[in-house]
């Protein structure tokens, strides 16, 4: 599901939108503003630490690839 704040504008949309999602599903619940994590580098950070753990978890990709 991705990144999370307790202080996001939709509040809801993390228990709501995971139901017709096939798969793992993860909340990653961080700190900050909704808009904290378009520019403050924490917040994209903590977002992009988030995702990729989620997709190195659910998606593994071939070393060769990666290289």
């Amino acid at each position: 599901m991705g990144p999370y704040t307790r202080a996001a504008v939709c509040l809801h949309r993390p228990t709501q939108s995971p139901r017709g999602v096939r798969g793992p599903v993860e909340v990653a619940w961080g700190d900050g503003t909704q808009t904290d994590f378009y520019d403050q580098p924490e917040q994209v950070g903590f977002a992009i630490e988030a995702v990729d753990r989620h997709l190195a978890a659910t998606m593994p990709v071939d070393e060769q690839v990666r290289a």
